[in-house]
């Protein structure tokens, strides 16, 4: 591929140089920075991606990426048989989830996303890995029967890795957490919940690590919008309550003041902190270590795997006592 041609042909931009880093290309042509991103995804899901960033700017929300257009007004081209946008260059350095005017900045933004998303249509809600409404318990039970697959792939291995040999004995009990779960969101208000949140046609980033945020003095930019779905906000703070307590760090009162912080914008009730908390307390990253590990075989190290699945299984019993405590809901 000749980034420098296709950059200046589609663009009209000279770069005078650009790093590769993942599946992005940092360029610079002298006076600023440009990022081109290719998105390995369906054509429709990066399509679905646009209509996000349409309706966000639409609707105000001008902390993401600009996107530039081509010279014929396009919005993306197409290199080596992948979609790919090229936007400015947002300045910032990453959040910090333990810091907490960042995770105060961090929270505050995201009900901004959710406030903004409202009222969403889209054309490929009909996409399964796109809407999500009413799916936390059918992934739920599916998400336990591949456990139950990892663990007979484990079995059938006569020479066991030593990742294999700690994954099986674990993973009765991460089971019988998952079905512990998903019994109490089935016999939670999640569905009632779910009819009255769809209403507001709503949709979640996905993916709100705290290298997706950038902060540069008062201002947070949010970028890779590549996991975005349609779903109740609850998913997308669910998600960022876990990725600030993990590996050592589940306090209670700081996932009340996550709560209250996000509450001055779109209020949470106990209803919906319960279903939060049957959310939370999925073994969700046993079943994904797993899935790298059994499925997807990912070319790590079985150090980096081991690794992993320590950290998890060390969180276990403190994030379990976390959610018992939160669900009291004596802090909202």
């Amino acid at each position: 591929m000749d980034l420098e041609n296709i950059v200046f042909e589609k663009y009209g931009i000279v770069p005078k140089s650009y790093e590769k880093i993942k599946n992005i290309y940092k360029i610079f042509d002298g006076n600023e920075f440009f990022i081109l991103k290719t998105v390995n995804e369906t054509h429709d899901r990066f399509l679905f991606i646009f209509e996000v960033f349409d309706h966000l700017n639409d609707n105000g929300f001008n902390s993401i990426p600009k996107i530039i257009s081509t010279l014929d007004g396009l919005k993306y081209i197409s290199i080596d048989h992948k979609d790919a946008y090229l936007s400015k260059f947002v300045e910032g350095r990453l959040c910090n989830y333990f810091n907490p005017i960042d995770l105060k900045m961090a929270t505050e933004n995201l009900a901004n996303i959710h406030l903004s998303s409202r009222g969403f249509n889209s054309k490929f809600d009909f996409i399964s890995n796109i809407n999500n409404w009413f799916k936390w318990i059918p992934d739920f039970l599916n998400k336990i029967e591949q456990l139950k697959r990892f663990k007979e792939l484990a079995l059938k291995n006569n020479n066991k890795s030593e990742f294999e040999k700690i994954y099986l004995e674990n993973v009765d009990k991460a089971i019988n957490i998952g079905i512990n779960a998903c019994d109490k969101l089935i016999s939670s208000e999640y569905i009632n919940i779910m009819k009255e949140h769809v209403k507001y046609r709503e949709f979640c980033h996905h993916d709100y690590a705290n290298h997706n945020i950038l902060i540069d003095n008062e201002k947070v930019y949010t970028i890779d919008f590549d996991y975005c779905i349609l779903d109740t906000h609850l998913h997308d703070l669910a998600s960022l309550i876990l990725r600030c307590m993990k590996y050592g760090y589940w306090d209670v009162s700081k996932a009340y003041e996550v709560i209250d912080t996000y509450s001055k914008f779109i209020k949470i009730d106990y209803r919906e902190l319960i279903v939060m908390c049957n959310f939370m307390e999925f073994p969700q990253s046993y079943w994904q270590i797993g899935l790298q590990y059994f499925i997807e075989k990912l070319p790590w190290q079985e150090e980096v795997f081991i690794k992993r699945l320590l950290r998890f299984l060390n969180d276990l019993d403190d994030k379990n006592e976390f959610i018992n405590m939160l669900i009291k809901g004596d802090g909202l």
